[in-house]
């Protein structure tokens, strides 16, 4: 039989060793040789009986042992399972062993949640030559996510979502707290999960615990009277899953986030994050996992951002975004998956139009469209025009008619042979666009020309009339031919020189233009802003269109693609629109 005394403070805990009248712990000898349990510890035997306030608890095996403990699966009265953690003193290194239990004995019994096992007790036993503290608290039903890999079960990419779902619910749960409770150690041995019901409880707050101690004695700045040295940071976590931020020493909820992001990886692929190539603290699951979801890929992506601004702001965000809801969808303003601009195909290709009708009074192929209420837009009756679009002049003028319209290639083609157009997708929800400079081409040669003879004779026609007396008054009159100079010499520069680098992926983008090897400019943001990719006409040489590529962000277009074929536009153009368009769509998990 065995009695108990309430928990003290670590300061009476030796006033009380001292003290003749402590309660004492009675055991049940041992069933046979063997049957004593506990690891290195050896603290209990099987069935022995453990009193408290009129409640029994009988040992009935060792569910693992830590730095400071060993826990017991134990049975109540009432025959319930509960997990009993059990401190011996006579083991503890220093005092912050005792400082962790009683910190996550209070953290554990101001939880309410269902995804986190329910707080019993926390009491003391007093032995002849030990005393104990224990903390009583539910056994979460099922298995570790770790050990039901580990035995060879897979989920499916549905399951993956409810787990992550449940898992960023208790996360979101334990924000929502005044002040917030950070986890701090998310990962698969700490998610248990029920395969039958498919419930998710979170275990082990012991790191929430060792954090605060640590933080307490570090501003203390002593050794904790037990050889802790103080005034320094402890990293608090499991490699791999712990997000970059805590090896500083700053925790915020959304530190737990990229935790709950590197277990979700863990059940996608079936290994730690730590073994995926990384790049600047990125790990770069793309291409390494297949994730079917571009929405769960996304999803994960996010989550697991170096930087903590760049995850979701907090759980229910993440949690929003991953099911779909309403006003969480990536460019939700052309609807729930809606893809933009989805009209029809033509010759294996897809249009739209933009900015008005740029249809005109054109020949296209070897048919005119006089009107639009000739056209339904859907472009059904362009199908036995064949592919190939007719560039020649009539299709320049009418494009320039049309106001400076464009086209905007929705769907993917074949990569043009010879091409140095860089596209990759890595995963379903990352695209990589590289624009290399085209050099010294036909027509850059002929807008270099076109520049130096304009400038040559803008110069010589200034010094005229500098040398002719006519004075500053004549001379100002070639400023406006100047400006058009620079223009035209602008212009043959970029197509030369320019190299652009665009890097899309569900939640922004990146765009950098270089010109010999220096950045020239650059846009980045919310993806959100960018509403898709087309081909524009900047000018007509000749009767030929000269286009580029616009990128539509918000009010502020990006232009860039000079001097490409009008095939790698079409690809590039189709590249970006069907990516888009891919992450837009609605994941047939949502």
């Amino acid at each position: 039989m065995a009695t108990a005394v309430t928990s003290p403070l670590a300061t009476t805990l030796v006033r009380r060793r001292r003290s003749d009248r402590r309660p004492r712990i009675t055991r049940t000898p041992p069933r046979a040789a063997g049957d004593k349990i506990g690891g290195d510890y050896g603290l209990f035997t099987v069935d022995e009986e453990v009193k408290h306030d009129g409640n029994i608890y009988v040992i009935r095996e060792s569910l693992g042992q830590g730095s400071f403990g060993t826990t017991y699966r134990a049975t109540t009265n009432d025959g319930d399972d509960i997990a009993l953690k059990v401190l011996s003193f006579r083991n503890m290194k220093n005092w912050k062993a005792l400082e962790l239990f009683e910190r996550e004995a209070r953290t554990l019994k101001g939880l309410n949640h269902p995804a986190i096992p329910q707080y019993v007790d926390n009491f003391e036993l007093d032995t002849d030559g030990d005393r104990f503290f224990c903390l009583a608290q539910r056994i979460a039903p099922g298995r570790s996510l770790q050990a039901l890999v580990d035995s060879g079960w897979r989920p499916t990419e549905p399951e993956v979502v409810a787990i992550a779902t449940q898992l960023l619910e208790v996360l979101g749960y334990l924000a929502s707290l005044r002040p917030p409770v950070c986890h701090r150690d998310v990962k698969p041995s700490n998610v248990i999960l029920d395969v039958e019901t498919g419930r998710v409880s979170l275990v082990d707050f012991g790191a929430t615990a060792d954090a605060a101690v640590t933080t307490a004695m570090a501003q203390e700045g002593g050794d904790g009277g037990g050889g802790y040295v103080g005034g320094g940071s402890t990293v608090v976590g499991t490699f791999g899953y712990c997000a970059p931020e805590l090896y500083m020493g700053a925790v915020s909820p959304r530190s737990d986030l990229y935790s709950a992001g590197a277990t979700a990886l863990f059940l996608l692929s079936g290994r730690a994050p730590s073994t995926m190539p990384s790049t600047r603290l990125r790990v770069d699951f793309r291409g390494v996992v297949q994730i079917e979801s571009a929405r769960l890929e996304a999803t994960v992506a996010r989550l697991l951002e170096p930087s903590p601004e760049d995850r979701f702001e907090s759980a229910g965000d993440a949690l929003d975004f991953l099911k779909g809801s309403k006003g969480s969808t990536l460019k939700g303003s052309k609807g729930e998956g809606q893809p933009r601009g989805s009209k029809g195909a033509m010759g294996g290709r897809m249009f739209t139009e933009r900015r008005g009708s740029w249809l005109g009074n054109f020949t296209w192929g070897d048919d005119d469209y006089d009107d639009e209420e000739s056209f339904d837009g859907s472009f059904d009756d362009m199908d036995r025009l064949g592919a190939p679009i007719d560039w020649g002049s009539n299709a320049a003028e009418g494009f320039v008619n049309a106001g400076l319209s464009s086209l905007a290639p929705r769907r993917r083609i074949r990569r043009p042979a010879g091409t140095r157009v860089i596209c990759e997708r890595t995963g379903r929800s990352k695209l990589l666009l590289v624009v290399p400079p085209r050099g010294l081409t036909p027509g850059a040669t002929y807008i270099t020309g076109f520049a130096v003879a304009w400038n040559a004779f803008t110069a010589f026609w200034t010094a005229s009339a500098l040398a002719a007396g006519g004075g500053l008054f004549f001379a100002a009159f070639s400023i406006p031919f100047w400006f058009a100079g620079k223009e035209v010499a602008s212009a043959a520069f970029n197509e030369i020189f320019e190299a652009s680098r665009l890097e899309i992926d569900a939640f922004k983008f990146d765009f950098t233009r270089t010109a010999t090897g220096l950045v020239s400019d650059g846009r980045d943001g919310d993806v959100r802003d960018v509403s898709g990719c087309r081909m524009v006409v900047e000018s007509v040489n000749n009767g030929e269109p000269m286009m580029c590529l616009e990128l539509e962000v918000g009010a502020e277009p990006v232009r860039f693609g000079r001097g490409l074929q009008r095939v790698e536009l079409e690809y590039v153009c189709g590249e970006v629109n069907s990516f888009l368009d891919d992450v837009n769509a609605t994941s047939p998990l949502d």
